[in-house]
C-alpha cells in the first residue's frame, strides 16, 4: 500500500508497467500487461467504460510478472483503440481513496 500526491502516484504506476502486446482475437482483444517492479498493483473497474467491452471486474497486476487482459465484444474488428478506467486500490491518493487511471490500447 502506497499513500501520496497523485502525481506522484500516478507517475510510479505508468512508470512500472509496459503494453507488452496488443493482439485481436476471434471474439475480443488480449493485452498483455509486463508489470517488472517489485510492486503489485491492485485493480477494480471504474465507471465510464465502453458498456460494449465485457472485461475483469477486478485483477492484480503482480510484481515481477505479465498479466494477461481479456476484452470481450461482440465485433472486436470494428476497435480500433480501447480505453479502459480503473482504480489502483493500493495506490491511495486520499484515504480509502484509490488511484483512477485510464489504461488506454490502439489495436492494429
Amino acid at each position: 500500500m502506497l499513500i501520496g500526491d497523485r502525481k506522484f502516484l500516478d507517475a510510479i504506476f505508468f512508470n512500472s508497467i509496459t503494453i507488452e502486446s496488443v493482439e485481436r482475437t476471434e471474439n475480443g482483444i488480449q493485452v498483455i500487461v509486463d508489470n517488472p517492479t517489485h510492486i503489485s498493483f491492485d485493480l477494480t473497474t471504474a465507471t465510464g467504460n465502453d458498456p460494449s467491452l465485457d472485461f475483469f471486474a477486478s485483477k492484480t497486476l503482480p510484481s515481477g510478472k505479465q498479466t494477461i487482459i481479456k476484452i470481450y465484444t461482440e465485433n472486436p474488428s470494428s476497435i480500433n483503440k480501447i480505453d479502459l478506467n480503473f482504480i489502483v486500490e493500493n495506490l491511495l491518493i486520499a484515504p480509502e481513496t484509490g488511484l483512477p487511471v485510464t489504461l488506454s490500447f490502439l489495436v492494429e
